[in-house]
């Protein structure tokens, strides 16, 4: 069975995480920036790993890299080398897997299928 089967085994319905951009600008990122949202891979990744932390927590099945607005191109004009930029979009990939295996280590015990990881590829 594949981990999209194991979680719809459970219920009837997947739970996708939320507006990634709005939830960083209600804790006070300024998202007001060509990059939205992925500018907080070069300057907040902790609140990026807290962002997920908390919809893998509020009950979400699925979650997705901080990396909707994402480009290389982008990252170019904000200064960046392209490899640089390339490593940042990896690193939104990274930073969500990180916080998704803590969440399944804390919940081993409950026997419940492991949430999802997903990339957004712009």
């Amino acid at each position: 069975m594949n981990a999209v089967e194991q979680i719809l085994a459970v219920q009837p319905f997947m739970v996708l995480d939320g507006a990634f951009g709005s939830e960083l600008a209600l804790r006070g990122f300024d998202t007001n920036d060509a990059l939205w949202s992925a500018r907080a891979l070069v300057d907040a990744p902790d609140l990026v790993k807290a962002v997920h932390r908390d919809y893998y927590a509020a009950g979400a099945d699925v979650c997705t890299s901080a990396s909707y607005q994402a480009t290389i191109e982008g990252f170019v004009r904000k200064g960046l080398t392209p490899q640089e930029a390339a490593g940042l979009i990896a690193r939104s990939v990274e930073l969500l897997k990180e916080v998704r295996n803590e969440f399944i280590a804390l919940r081993s015990s409950q026997n419940l299928p492991s949430p999802l990881a997903a990339a957004s590829i712009s």
